[in-house]
């Protein structure tokens, strides 16, 4: 019998050693089912300590963010109970054009909002500053879905940062939020990118944008499409080509959770100076200005891949026609970023990017502009285009259809 209990507080004593010792990634949900056993509104409840969310091991000025963005969603939490202010950070954020609001624009026009944030000390009166790898940031609140966001409706609140994936349940690329629910309860739940764009119910993620960011920064997806001219139409029924990205790596794992997601953007200049941001073919066969070419796991970082997808059409003549691109890690929840760009015909186009940080790009740095060109002409006559350096690298070729 002594034996037996002994061998009972042996084994108890493993199982607690075990559970504390574990990290974010051993309890992963893609092994604990019963995380999301319950669901709110359709949407489920994370269950696990919303805490653990914010270690990176691998990025600690990132941790010590990741800490200050929970802390403000906390605290804004009872201001969004009140409709008036959640209209007046939508109205703010579309006057701003860019999909958000800084925090300190929002104090500027509520000014009892900064009394949520008095007993905060690393709060300055008016904004929360934040430093990553050289770059000062400040807190905004990114609407994802300020397009048809009603701030009528309970809204969701996020620190902007993801979950684990879990295959079984179709969760990929989730994000941690709060959601308030008809009993005026702030629940916490995760939501996809699919689920916040379909939902009327409005999405505040706060998270960090460069304070000294470019003030000509574009948002490419809203630019007027360009009507193909004859002669390139007849050149593409003549010479059927098309260019298409296979072989990739991507050197820098910029998420704390889940899977990568290596992103395309790119821009289009035509003869004339005409631009337009629908230049990347998705596989529906609709032309858009942002592309996710492939989700990375953890495992594969650093790791040569490959996956042909569909990057543009050929036009003609084809030194004529300037795109400029760049490949980056994107975050559908943050806000837009500088990402680059180009100059032709007396036009400049800039890229950006929906990331955390300004650092997170692979193909070319957002600082220098007018070296990202994707030149078909080059690319027609020896059939591939390699960018590469130490964050990445993407092979694009000449593909005959």
């Amino acid at each position: 019998m002594a034996n037996a209990k002994t061998l009972i507080i042996l084994l108890l004593s493993i199982v607690t050693l075990f559970f504390f010792a574990c990290s974010k990634e051993d309890i992963s949900i893609d092994e604990n089912q019963n995380l999301f056993s319950e669901k709110v509104n359709g949407f489920f409840k994370y269950q696990l300590d919303k805490d653990l969310l914010v270690i990176n091991e691998e990025d600690q000025e990132d941790e010590a963010i990741n800490w200050k963005l929970i802390e403000i969603s906390e605290k804004l939490k009872p201001a969004l109970l009140n409709s008036s202010v959640r209209n007046q950070i939508i109205s703010l954020a579309k006057e701003n054009e860019k999909e958000f609001v800084s925090l300190g624009k929002l104090i500027e026009n509520i000014p009892e909002i900064r009394d949520l944030f008095k007993e905060v000390n690393s709060f300055n009166g008016d904004s929360f500053s934040m430093t990553h790898q050289g770059t000062d940031y400040e807190a905004v609140i990114n609407i994802p879905n300020i397009k048809i966001a009603d701030f009528s409706l309970e809204p969701f609140i996020s620190p902007g940062i993801e979950i684990e994936d879990n295959d079984d349940l179709g969760i990929r690329d989730n994000i941690f939020a709060w959601m308030l629910t008809d009993n005026i309860v702030f629940e916490e739940v995760v939501i996809s990118e699919k689920r916040a764009m379909a939902t009327k119910n409005p999405l505040f993620v706060v998270g960090p944008h460069p304070i000294e960011d470019a003030d000509n920064i574009q948002n490419i997806n809203d630019l007027p499409p360009v009507q193909q001219t004859q002669e390139s139409s007849t050149a593409e029924l003549r010479d059927p080509v098309a260019f298409h990205m296979n072989e990739y790596r991507i050197n820098h794992r910029y998420e704390a959770s889940g899977r990568s997601e290596f992103a395309m953007t790119a821009a289009r200049i035509d003869p004339g100076g005409a631009v337009t941001g629908l230049v990347l073919r998705k596989s529906n066969g609709n032309y858009v200005s942002e592309l996710k070419l492939h989700e990375v796991k953890k495992k594969n970082i650093g790791k040569n891949l490959s996956g042909w997808k569909h990057i543009s059409i050929d036009y003609s003549p084809r030194n004529d026609y300037f795109i400029f691109f760049n490949t980056y890690e994107r975050d559908w929840y943050h806000s837009s970023k500088n990402l680059g760009g180009g100059t032709a015909y007396g036009t400049t186009v800039y890229l950006s990017g929906k990331r955390k940080y300004t650092s997170e790009y692979y193909a070319f740095s957002p600082y220098y502009t007018n070296n990202q060109r994707m030149d078909l002409a080059v690319i027609y006559n020896t059939w591939l285009q390699v960018t590469s350096n130490s964050k990445g690298h993407i092979n694009i070729w000449r593909v005959g259809i």
